[in-house]
């Protein structure tokens, strides 16, 4: 019996489960609209509190008007009919034929930054219109961003989100689906805010750009304190495709710190929008003070003499009290003391064994990320200290030396700084002030990081320790490899990097496994076409039909919503329409062939032969069949076998002996 809720909408299929709620389409009978119909289950229906911040929530969210934010068109309650079951609460919402945006993930792995944008900036433009009315999302995911077929991106569950906030981590609102997204804040407890959702934004990002989530683990605890305490991997570590200022805005969205994130929606969709051009200009980390005190003496040196202020300015200073001229000459001779400090020190045995910060250091890349293959070009102990001392500066830049002597027996050590020639030193004469200074940099020894595609995490391990570095899981993804095999890392095999490294892994899931559609009712093509697009195979089998019009999908094995492997076989049935099969009717007598084909639909016209009339009209048949009995089958009109309408003619010969 149809299901009618509050006299208006019809309840159809069942489209999808939540954690929280079942999706059904349905139809708005006083409005002739389809509709999606969300449930709550049962468990929140008989929670009180629950139930009243739900409705109220989702009737504010109704009120919302957004093209990037799901309508919500009624809220009701569905209460028990005469067998004693109602459906409960439950709101009406836009129905979006299309999927949502973890199916597209799941089926593209990474995306082009293109499409990425486009579809975030959507959301974001959905969000910012939500946040200006005081309304925080709380759940934004994937599975909770829709598409349209024409691109549109629209966010749902504004309401459902916003009744969960009293949930605790335990509750089934922090499923594994939901604590992937969820923000530091949120899984501390403290109440989620806007940024929240920016946060949210910001891991969607990152899986969108890499595939695979920045967190993961084996409980939703264990996910949750990753978000808390861990930094996530640089999105370039698992792709280095991945244009370098959407890596950015991903890690910038993923700050641990709510006001280290961007400061609205609307920011980070213009961050994304203009991504080629974006650069975060938040302060960066105050740098060393021994390579800021090198730099800044370095630089003074090497800078133009300053020149004085204009007359006017000198007037009042000299009026002050002591003269600009004095004041110049006093720092002048101040820089250059220090300068001499320094050349001095630079040149001792003591100043060879001073750090330096390494070149990957300048360059604000980890260890792992240099900025260029190691250049070793060594130079003697004694030739090293003469060109640091006499080099000099070319066009206002300070050479720098490719390597210098690091150890007691004077073995260079490379370094993966930019270097320049270094020019032999000129002839001696005498200078106007000390020599310029030049920052000498070290690095230590790098490895090759090894192959670990194929192998099994404990494996990883273990071949990564042998040459002295490290192998973490940071991900898994769907693979023709078998399950628990690596199949790819970061950094790649081949590449040298610093011992001590850790080599980011992803895990086989073995194949993607595809949930099979119920196509049903559609046309063949449609339905063949649809399978294809999710990487499986129709295979067709024609049935007559009386009541399926020809063509039209009868049946399908698997049925919909099974699991199947890529490029598994469904097997359709489709009708042929109001169709007979002509049976096989050779050798059976023509009183049982007439009857068959009568039932079958089909008008018979009988034909008997004699010998005579066989061996002028058909000597072959005689010849292969001297036997043949008086009153058999002899030959038939329409061929065995074929479907054919009903009502169609068909004429049937029988051997006679008179």
């Amino acid at each position: 019996m149809e299901r009618l809720l509050n006299g208006r909408y019809r309840l159809g299929p069942r489209l999808g489960d939540g954690g929280m709620a079942v999706v059904y389409r349905g139809f708005d009978s006083a409005l002739g609209r389809q509709v999606a119909i969300k449930v709550l289950r049962d468990q929140y229906a008989a929670d009180r509190t629950f139930v009243a911040r739900f409705e109220r929530e989702a009737q504010s969210v109704a009120a919302l008007n957004h093209p990037n934010i799901i309508n919500i068109f009624d809220v009701g309650f569905d209460g028990d009919d005469p067998n004693g079951r109602g459906l409960g609460h439950y709101f009406v919402m836009e129905l979006i034929d299309g999927p949502d945006l973890k199916d597209l993930i799941r089926a593209r792995g990474p995306m082009p930054a293109e499409e990425v944008v486009a579809i975030l900036v959507q959301v974001l433009a959905g969000l910012g219109y939500a946040h200006a009315r005081a309304l925080v999302h709380r759940d934004i995911k994937p599975q909770n961003i829709m598409l349209t077929q024409d691109g549109t991106a629209k966010v749902t569950d504004f309401g459902i989100a916003k009744g969960l906030a009293d949930t605790t981590l335990t509750d089934a609102g922090f499923g594994m689906g939901t604590v992937h997204y969820i923000s530091p804040e949120q899984a501390r407890g403290e109440p989620a805010t806007p940024a929240s959702d920016l946060y949210a934004v910001g891991v969607m990002l990152y899986e969108m750009l890499t595939g695979v989530l920045p967190f993961t683990g084996d409980s939703t605890v264990s996910v949750a304190l990753k978000h808390v305490q861990e930094p996530p991997l640089s999105p370039k570590r698992l792709n280095n495709s991945i244009p370098a200022p959407l890596a950015a805005i991903a890690l910038r969205a993923l700050a641990k710190d709510p006001n280290e994130r961007f400061a609205s929606a609307s920011e980070m969709a213009a961050a994304l929008a203009d991504w080629p051009r974006w650069r975060d200009r938040r302060a960066a980390p105050a740098p060393d003070p021994r390579a800021s005190r090198r730099a800044t003496a370095a630089v003074a040196v090497a800078a133009p003499p300053a020149y004085p202020p204009p007359p006017a300015t000198r007037g009042r200073t000299a009026r002050g009290g002591v003269g600009c001229l004095t004041w110049l000459l006093g720092a002048t001779a101040l820089v250059l003391l220090i300068a001499v400090l320094i050349t001095g020190y630079r040149l001792s045995p003591f100043g060879a064994l001073a750090a330096s910060p390494t070149a990957s250091a300048i360059a604000g890349l980890p260890p792992t990320e240099t900025a260029g293959p190691p250049t070793e070009t060594p130079l003697p102990a004694e030739a090293s200290a003469t060109a640091l001392a006499t080099a000099p500066v070319v066009g206002g830049v300070t050479p720098t030396p490719t390597s210098r002597p690091a150890t007691p027996g004077g073995t260079p050590l490379p370094t993966l700084a930019p270097t320049m020639t270094i020019p032999p030193p000129p002839p001696a004469s005498p200078t106007r002030g000390p020599s310029p200074t030049v920052a000498v940099t070290a690095t230590a020894a790098t490895v090759v990081a090894p192959d670990l595609t194929g192998k099994t995490l404990a494996e990883a391990k273990e071949a990564a320790a042998a040459v002295g570095l490290n192998a973490e899981q940071f991900g898994e993804g769907y693979s023709t490899r078998p399950i628990g095999q690596i199949i790819s890392q970061q950094p790649e095999a081949g590449r040298r990097v610093a011992p001590g490294s850790t080599l980011a892994v992803v895990i086989s899931r073995g194949p993607q496994a595809i949930t099979v559609p119920d196509v049903k009712g559609q046309g063949y093509a449609q339905a063949a076409n649809q399978l294809a697009a999710l990487g499986l195979v129709a295979a067709r089998r024609d049935v007559p039909s009386r009541a399926v019009p020809q063509g039209t999908v009868i049946d399908q094995e698997p049925l919909g919503g099974n699991s199947a492997s890529p490029g598994a076989t469904v097997t359709l049935t489709v009708s042929l329409g109001d169709v007979a099969q002509v049976p096989d009717l050779a050798g059976v007598s023509f009183e049982t062939a007439r009857q068959r084909l009568v039932d079958a639909g089909f008008v018979v016209n009988v034909n008997g032969q004699t010998r005579a009339q066989l061996q002028q009209e058909n000597p072959a048949f005689l010849a292969a069949n001297p036997n043949v009995q008086d009153g058999q089958v002899i030959s038939q009109s329409l061929p065995a076998g074929s479907f054919q309408a009903r009502g169609a003619a068909i004429s049937i010969a029988y051997y006679r002996t008179r």
